[in-house]
């Protein structure tokens, strides 16, 4: 049984997932070809992560009728000689090479052991240290530059922030005013996080922030210094983002002892001349 776990590396994905456990016997056979509970629990499993369902929420019966039903299809393809064809051949290696390369990458996670002492200096080197800055800040979400302009003039002049906000604001804030509450920069998109860090406390935005969401109006109401999360709290994490180094580490030395030659563009098109 597998512990699940994804791992995203370049083009690979990795998913390690627990499956249904059967017996070891033969649970049917077609044609004198033998499907047997290995089979089933290996279908069990992909069929889980395709539908995204829990593994054994299908029944057995269910999986034996429609691993028959792929048996009765190979065997027809076989007969016919499909996998001949250059296409469904150069498929089949594909899916070959892919399915040992993540069996590579899960082998190589299963063997690497990551110890507490490890994800601890890492956690105190990262984490325990680094200073995370909340802010807390309201904002105006407008349609047009114009609106946001009018906005401004009418906070120069003296109008309430919150008031403008529930009234003009096009944000699911307006009801409150604007409040976004406590957050830090890295959740918000970048210009609207930049004008953030620029303003003083009590300071607004004299020049709309436009972002994909429309254009801001934003006061900065407040800010503070947060604790870093505890250990326990993000060792899960802490331990996902080592194996993934480690992972890129592995490729990165099975490169260094390679022999790998990438042809040009360029070349490629004189050779297709």
């Amino acid at each position: 049984m597998r512990k699940t776990a994804t791992l995203a590396i370049s083009a690979l994905s990795t998913l390690l997932v627990a499956g249904p456990s059967f017996a070891s016997d033969t649970i049917a056979t077609v044609n004198g070809q033998a499907i047997t509970q290995t089979d089933l629990q290996s279908y069990a499993v992909q069929r889980a992560q395709r539908s995204r369902s829990k593994p054994g929420s299908t029944s057995r019966e269910i999986l034996v009728e429609e691993l028959v039903g792929q048996e009765l299809l190979y065997q027809d393809a076989k007969k016919q000689k499909l996998e001949n064809k250059p296409e469904v051949a150069a498929r089949l290696n594909r899916l070959k090479r892919n399915s040992l390369a993540m069996e590579a990458v899960n082998h190589f996670v299963e063997t690497t052991k990551i110890s507490d002492k490890e994800l601890r200096a890492t956690y105190d080197a990262r984490i325990s240290k680094s200073d995370i800055t909340e802010y807390k800040a309201r904002h105006i979400l407008l349609k047009s530059e114009e609106d946001a302009k009018a906005v401004v003039k009418a906070l120069e002049g003296g109008a309430k922030f919150e008031e403008l906000a529930k009234e003009k604001s096009t944000g699911p804030s307006a009801p409150n005013g604007g409040d976004l509450g406590w957050f830090t920069a890295n959740r918000m998109v970048p210009a609207f996080s930049q004008a953030v860090i620029a303003l003083k406390k009590g300071e607004f935005t004299k020049k709309a922030i436009q972002t994909q969401f429309g254009w801001h109006v934003i006061i900065r109401e407040d800010s503070r210094t947060a604790q870093p999360p505890k250990f326990e709290a993000v060792k899960e994490q802490v331990e996902g983002m080592m194996k993934q180094q480690k992972i890129q580490a592995y490729i990165g030395d099975l490169r260094k002892n390679a022999k790998i030659t990438i042809a040009q563009k360029e070349d490629k098109e004189k050779t297709s001349k």
